[in-house]
């Protein structure tokens, strides 16, 4: 029989600490973590210490598969982020800034397209389309303020490979 509230019991009534360690990192299945103190929580909110706040900003799984993935690119670091486009708009908006261009293969994901002739051009980010299959051309469209060449392979929906 349990000392706690029944509203308490009924969310944390089943939780016990594992008598064997798992072999491998258990799925982290929550959007929030507990805390041993206020202090301790204050200082996780204030990125004064390193931890888990809520899952959207970080979990164990995501920090796990981030440095698998770092690993086994051989690079310092990793990103997960939630699909494909999360990861193509972060990297675009990590790397560009205003006044910047970008040469881009015409043979590009949908969503790709829209971020490009969308969102970039808000932002004061140019950009110009060639083709895959005539790389000798893109020598010749590099401006003094391109910073990206953006190629997709192989390409969605066309399947081009470059």
């Amino acid at each position: 029989m349990s000392d706690q509230h029944f509203e308490t019991d009924s969310i944390r009534g089943e939780d016990q600490t594992p008598q064997q360690p798992p072999h491998t990192t258990p799925i982290y299945a929550t959007s929030s973590f507990t805390f041993q103190s206020a202090d301790e929580a204050r200082e996780l909110f204030a990125d004064r210490r390193q931890g888990h706040v809520y899952s959207r900003y970080s979990n164990p799984n995501t920090g796990e598969f981030e440095q698998k993935m770092a690993r086994l690119e051989k690079s310092q670091a990793a990103v997960a982020t939630a699909s494909g486009m999360s990861a193509v708009f972060a990297s675009l908006a990590a790397l560009l800034d205003h006044g910047d261009h970008l040469l881009a293969s015409r043979a590009l994901f949908g969503s790709t397209h829209q971020i490009l002739s969308t969102i970039l051009p808000r932002w004061g980010i140019n950009y110009s389309y060639l083709d895959v299959d005539k790389p000798d051309e893109w020598d010749q469209h590099v401006q003094d303020n391109t910073r990206l060449l953006l190629l997709e392979t192989p390409s969605n929906p066309g399947l081009e490979l470059i």
